[in-house]
């Protein structure tokens, strides 16, 4: 997920106080590409909860992402808070052909097939599917004759071991079997098929397999609280993205974030760069004029993780602010000594530092 996001997804519903609510408005949530648009988001809120979609999107670049849409559902949600949990999807996650009319020697005790990465933790069950056939020369009776062998699946580098999962291959050469195992973030496990050692020395044969992946047991996530709120006389619509993936956003081209944040822009003041020449009659001529415009960017009460993600958020290529395009002209300052605490104790602060509109006035006589 989105680490980064001021939108996180927690493996648990969080204790957090209503003084900390994450205010959003209509749009969504971007997601990493490990989510893809086959998985279900909820908002949940009041023991009910209402469906989003999710699509799977691309941004100019043709990187795809995945998005939950909140748009259009304040009204049902009638000002409540609410939650969007995230199931990850429960269909065919992963398939793909791992190998196709490769030659393997019956000499060879373990002949190496191909591997499979598992992305995340969990319990998965794999399908194996596919066929074993004498190759031209030999006789499928010669591998009817028998057992044909045994497929090998086990974590990299752990054929030997206790754990390694023994597929006995029946006498038609035909592969069509399940298993279920439990495997850790970015597991690797590697497939293999091993002979009986009854054939003929010089008997070979290929095998045409593929694999697919399906969660066992269904995934969840919960956001933090949120509740809409489209009034930016309390808050700023902050929009930010960068032209390339960065800050483990699936960023670039369309993939923005835009939120509401409990920030203000005030006393603007003019950057200003000047120089002018008088005349020999006292007349000043403007040789060379610049300025911008420079805000004081101030925060409301907010906890130190909120913090983290504004200078994330002001640190990305492209930053609007109720539609004024800045960047942070120096450093982002929170102030210690002023604090408050929230209803359920969490440290509450404030921060300043200054931004300065990308727009620049410029007049020039050279």
């Amino acid at each position: 997920m989105l680490e980064n996001s001021f939108i996180q997804f927690f493996d648990s519903i969080q204790d957090e106080c209503s003084s900390i609510v994450m205010p959003v408005t209509n749009g969504c949530v971007t997601l990493r590409e490990d989510y893809d648009a086959q998985s279900k988001a909820f908002a949940v809120f009041d023991k009910q909860e209402v469906e989003l979609p999710v699509e799977l999107r691309m941004d100019d670049e043709g990187n795809h992402y995945s998005a939950i849409i909140i748009d259009g559902i304040p009204a049902i949600l009638g000002g409540s808070c609410f939650r969007i949990r995230l199931d990850r999807n429960t269909e065919t996650q992963y398939g793909r052909e791992i190998s196709k009319g490769i030659e393997v020697d019956s000499d060879v005790e373990e002949n190496y097939i191909g591997y499979v990465v598992f992305a995340r933790e969990g319990k998965y069950k794999v399908k194996f599917s596919g066929t074993v056939e004498a190759v031209e020369g030999h006789h499928q009776d010669e591998i009817s004759a028998t057992a044909i062998g045994t497929l090998l699946f086990c974590r990299k580098g752990e054929i030997e071991g206790d754990s390694t999962i023994k597929i006995p291959i029946p006498q038609d050469g035909s592969i069509d079997t399940s298993i279920e195992i439990e495997a850790y973030d970015q597991d690797e496990f590697d497939i293999y098929i091993a002979y009986q050692y009854n054939w003929d020395d010089d008997l070979l044969c290929s095998i045409d397999m593929s694999i697919s992946i399906d969660r066992v047991e269904g995934e969840s996530k919960y956001s933090n609280l949120l509740r809409f709120n489209n009034n930016v006389d309390d808050f700023s619509i902050v929009e930010y993205w960068c032209d390339e993936a960065q800050f483990g956003f699936p960023l670039g081209g369309v993939a923005h974030q835009k939120l509401l944040l409990p920030i203000r822009l005030k006393n603007p003041q003019y950057k200003q760069e000047d120089k002018t020449y008088e005349k020999l009659n006292g007349e000043n001529i403007v040789l060379y004029a610049k300025f911008s415009k420079e805000y004081d960017l101030m925060t409301e009460y907010i906890p130190e993780s909120w913090h983290d993600k504004i200078m994330i958020a002001l640190a990305c290529d492209h930053v609007l602010i109720n539609g004024k395009s800045v960047q942070k002209s120096n450093n982002y300052e929170i102030d210690w000594e002023n604090y408050t605490f929230s209803e359920c104790g969490d440290k509450l602060v404030k921060a300043e530092c200054k931004v300065i509109e990308n727009l620049v006035q410029r007049n020039s006589n050279y």
